[in-house]
């Protein structure tokens, strides 16, 4: 798949759909079964050395994300699917997400914050697990 990496306008605003697409992609890593296919999409959408960080883990690298996506697979196997639009300002991007188990379960709403490199590939994920809470 050839993702377009540009992401600013001729204004310097940065293009969403563009960004959504990169966003698919790396959804659908977590739905992967094959390490070595997640490992090539890694490539074409992850910074070699992205971190990746939630209430869990943190990694950084492709070898350290790809275990720990693994471990999340056999402990909870199901399908994670984007449920908002990409948000975006600057190089940061926000996405909501959510994961049906195999059983039909749904877990609990998160939310990723991303970093996005200069040559548009994302260089820091941070997750977070429910929902906001008001005060």
């Amino acid at each position: 798949m050839l993702l377009r990496r540009c992401f600013l306008n001729k204004k310097g605003v940065m293009i969403q759909a563009e960004l959504a697409e990169i966003v698919d992609v790396y959804c659908s890593i977590w739905n992967e079964p094959t390490a070595a296919r997640r490992l090539e999409l890694f490539s074409t959408v992850l910074a070699i050395s992205c971190r990746y960080c939630d209430p869990t883990v943190d990694v950084v690298g492709y070898e350290s994300l790809d275990k720990h996506i693994e471990s999340v697979r056999a402990k909870k196997p199901g399908i994670v699917f984007r449920t908002t639009d990409v948000d975006i300002h600057h190089d940061v991007a926000r996405f909501g997400w959510r994961k049906v188990l195999l059983n039909g379960l749904l877990l609990p709403e998160g939310v990723d914050f991303l970093t996005i490199d200069s040559v548009g590939k994302i260089s820091q994920i941070s997750g977070f697990f429910g929902p906001l809470h008001s005060l």
